[in-house]
């Protein structure tokens, strides 16, 4: 478990049971004191309601570029807990910069050896059970979460597009230079950059029924516009984004993805229809 700093969030911790806040001010003794405080009142709820806490197994995390003193001291029940600089949370590794190299890199690792496993059994199925083996054993790696870590720089995520491509050859049993676009097309798969979209536009679709729950909706506006028949009806409000991070979340990229898809997959009633024509229209377009 990892809790990282913010004071605005400390208060509606007991209510979420969210162990992950986010800095939003400068690092105090004040702020210390306070989270620690915080942290205590926390680990005696635990107690009342006989439920266990592995502080040896707590710390904590400050996200940002900030200068930090030399020495936070977070503590609870006087047993001070230890700064990482990432940590692995429901599956995703986090760092202090919010970037997703780390957890990019052990997808890779997973990956390949996945490759080794579907390669070795192809000289004793068939393609079809190849096929099931990408499905059980490689594609939930680059599914998880994908709409999350996949928003970042393309050399960052390249690597992995390329053990996808390769992993596609194995199943297809083709040369290892073969051009993959048909052969995703034949096998009804999307690329790695595809999936990225798919997963973001099955959230924005949600946005869009306010489907989402309240914490994230609220990052979404339709904007008045939408009120009435207009050019503009169905598309989100754009935000400006400062920073190269920003212009990755949600807000920013997913609106633009939205924004420019046609009429006739916005104007989907359900998420399975939904779902359903935007991979055709891109599987069409290999």
């Amino acid at each position: 478990m990892t809790y990282v700093m913010c004071p605005k969030s400390l208060n509606s911790y007991y209510l979420q049971m969210i162990p992950i806040f986010f800095v939003q001010v400068m690092i105090s003794k004040k702020l210390c004191d306070t989270v620690s405080k915080e942290l205590d009142s926390l680990h005696r709820w635990f107690a009342v309601n006989k439920l266990s806490l592995n502080i040896s197994k707590t710390s904590f995390m400050v996200f940002g570029n900030l200068r930090l003193p030399k020495e936070i001291n977070v503590s609870i029940n006087n047993v001070q807990i230890n700064q990482v600089n990432e940590t692995k949370f429901l599956g995703l590794i986090i760092d202090y910069k919010l970037k997703w190299n780390k957890h990019i890199h052990y997808i890779k690792q997973k990956l390949s050896k996945c490759i080794a496993v579907i390669r070795k059994a192809g000289s004793l199925l068939d393609n079809n059970a190849l096929y099931t083996l990408y499905c059980s054993l490689f594609l939930p790696y680059i599914m998880y979460c994908t709409e999350i870590w996949g928003n970042t720089f393309k050399t960052t995520v390249n690597p992995v597009y390329i053990l996808q491509k390769k992993v596609i050859r194995v199943i297809s049993r083709v040369h290892y230079l073969e051009h993959t676009n048909r052969l995703f097309k034949n096998l009804r798969l999307l690329k790695l950059p595809d999936i990225v979209n798919y997963k973001t536009a099955i959230l924005m679709f949600k946005a869009f029924h306010y489907q989402l729950p309240k914490n994230l909706q609220k990052f979404f506006d339709l904007g008045p516009s939408s009120r009435y028949v207009t050019r503009q009806y169905g598309k989100f409000k754009q935000f400006y984004a400062r920073t190269t991070a920003r212009s990755w979340s949600f807000s920013i990229l997913g609106v633009k993805l939205w924004n420019s898809l046609s009429d006739n997959l916005t104007s989907c009633e359900t998420i399975y229809k939904f779902k359903r024509c935007f991979k055709w229209a891109i599987l069409e377009s290999y």
